[in-house]
């Protein structure tokens, strides 16, 4: 497959990938890691440690659409209004806010069977693990996932606006009609990886203690690997929901969903984290899946 980019846009793919990934690696390397492998005992600075790496990653999600800006400057684009034409910031439709919520809803729903198979048990564990009456545990996963549907449409949307200004608006916009779908689904699901990549290798994601006994603990190669994987997923669904909407919200909905229901289906999940949620091999099979049928949909539609 042969990427041919515009030459204006090496420059501005270079001030990206810059700024995006060399503030977010030395801010790993010097903060986020630290922090993240103090949560692996359990200490009275927990709580701080918790709150400080939640802070330092808020302001890490907006590095790469500090780096679209950048970006964008330098390739000569100083009109607002024609930067938001090229990053497609806009008010998307109902019909795709609402397929932006349930996407990621319908594909954590979906891994649980899927996980179940693989040999992960379901129940609860973490946070859920003291809930012992049964209609009491149903009824606060019922809240949580409401709550967190209701944190993706807006202020995780809006986190999540920063990474998805660089991921499947820039990079995507450059992309575009250069590389076929399944081409730019592996490419920037790859880039993004990499982005997450020290983070992931000390076991962000798949770092049980944050959550409580709910299985083994993954980090180093095999955690990267899976989240490639992952993040290649995802994609399949982001990209279609960011094209078809026409708006770089609706990628950003779904991302911000993800991150607000993630941490309940985890803890409903005990075994391997690399098999299990919030993005195990399990969310892989069942995004995939997801974006599957939300491309079929939409050919569906189109053809009549």
């Amino acid at each position: 497959m042969r990427i041919e980019i515009d030459k204006r846009h090496y420059i501005g793919l270079a001030v990206f990938l810059t700024v995006s990934f060399v503030p977010a690696y030395l801010l790993d390397y010097t903060i986020a890691i630290k922090l993240l492998t103090s949560m692996q005992e359990p200490t009275t600075t927990l709580p701080r440690n918790k709150l400080l790496l939640t802070i330092v990653l808020l302001f890490r999600m907006w590095l790469p659409a500090t780096g679209v800006i950048a970006a964008l400057w330098v390739e000569g684009y100083r009109n607002m209004e024609k930067i938001k034409e090229i990053l497609r910031i806009n008010i998307p439709s109902l019909k795709w806010t609402i397929l932006s919520a349930v996407a990621p809803l319908a594909s954590y729903v979906m891994s649980l069977p899927i996980a179940k198979a693989l040999g992960v048990s379901i129940g609860p564990c973490g946070y859920f693990k003291e809930v012992s009456n049964t209609t009491l545990l149903i009824t606060t996963v019922i809240i949580l996932i409401l709550l967190g549907l209701i944190a993706g449409v807006t202020m995780n949307a809006l986190v999540a606006l920063g990474e998805e200004l660089g991921w499947r608006g820039y990079l995507f916009t450059i992309l575009d009609k250069k590389v076929n779908d399944l081409g730019k689904v592996i490419i920037i699901g790859l880039i993004w990886s990499v982005w997450h990549a020290p983070l992931i290798y000390a076991g962000y994601n798949y770092n049980v203690s944050m959550l409580g006994d709910c299985g083994s603990y993954s980090q180093g190669w095999p955690a990267i690997v899976v989240f490639t994987l992952y993040t290649i997923a995802f994609t399949s669904i982001l990209l279609p929901l960011r094209r078809h909407s026409n708006s770089i919200i609706t990628p950003a909905i779904a991302h911000g969903t993800v991150n607000g229901i993630g941490g309940v289906f985890a803890a409903l999940t005990i075994g391997n984290r690399l098999v299990a949620p919030p993005a195990g091999i399990s969310v892989v099979v069942s995004m995939l899946i997801v974006g599957f049928l939300i491309k079929w949909w939409v050919s569906r539609g189109s053809s009549r």
